[in-house]
């Protein structure tokens, strides 16, 4: 049995589409300036819609200091990459709000539920 990738592809686009986030996904290359060295630039990679996840929390508890607990929100972001892969490092604004891919997690050919964090 193998799997529909195109299948899997156009049900992850339904999902996304009840819940949209557009976002320009950003990436930070190096470029050279013929002598060893060089700088970053970042250089968009793609425009697309994908959904957050912030529903899930865990609790991270602190033995050493009493009654100190940190809830920890787990960020991921669901997304079809057509054309373009997602790696770490990537980023995007959206809401005001800047996230990095920790974690791309391509889950079949295409289609991501990448861990995000946060940057401040």
């Amino acid at each position: 049995m193998s799997l529909n990738i195109e299948r899997i592809k156009q049900q992850v686009k339904r999902g996304i589409a009840i819940k949209p986030t557009h976002i320009k996904l950003i990436r930070k290359e190096k470029i050279s300036n013929g002598m060893r060295g060089g700088k970053e630039k970042p250089v968009d990679v793609a425009e697309l819609d994908v959904f957050i996840d912030d529903s899930k929390h865990s609790l991270s508890g602190n033995l050493k200091e009493s009654g100190k607990i940190n809830r920890i929100r787990s960020l991921t972001m669901l997304a079809v990459a057509e054309g373009f892969e997602i790696k770490e490092g990537d980023y995007f604004i959206a809401n005001e709000i800047k996230y990095r891919v920790t974690y791309p997690g391509m889950l079949v050919e295409g289609v991501y539920n990448s861990d995000l964090e946060v940057v401040k």
